[in-house]
């Protein structure tokens, strides 16, 4: 059975108890990596957690990963990438208008493999996008169907 020592009522910054040392002078952080975020890191601006600490001293960014995106500028952004609203509606719309995915690509501005991602993603979040069958020279070669698992 191992017995692990403990100095009594002497903790790291993080509050871990810490080990005695042999042979040397006492320990004052219980890891390299609990040093490291404790000197290098900051401090949250917005809700006190700890920040990234691998940036260097006096590098440490003011927000933590959480807060990050709440600051002004990064919602800003965010919220713009995310509110693609009216494009969905369009895209939408053409599609069940039967519009061929070239027509919907110059109209719209976007890349084949921009269309085809747009398409899957509303798909999967369970607009009503039927798969388009293939034809060659007017005759139906196959449908192109897949049947999502529930």
């Amino acid at each position: 059975m191992t017995v692990r020592l403990t100095i009594p009522n002497v903790r790291c910054a993080c509050g871990v108890a810490l080990t005695p040392n042999r042979g040397g002078p006492p320990r004052k952080w219980c890891s390299e990596r609990c040093r490291k975020r404790h000197l290098y890191g900051g401090t949250c601006q917005m809700c006190g957690a700890p920040t990234n600490a691998s940036v260097g001293k006096g590098k440490a960014p003011a927000l933590c990963y959480r807060c990050a995106p709440a600051s002004p500028e990064q919602r800003e952004k965010l919220s713009a990438a995310r509110r693609d609203d009216g494009q969905r509606a369009e895209l939408v719309r053409r599609w069940n208008a039967g519009e061929s995915i070239p027509q919907i690509m110059a109209a719209m501005g976007l890349s084949k493999g921009a269309l085809s991602s747009k398409l899957a993603r509303l798909r999967a979040q369970g607009y009503d996008l039927p798969y388009r069958y293939r034809t060659y020279k007017g005759q139906v070669l196959r449908a192109v169907r897949r049947e999502r698992s529930a």
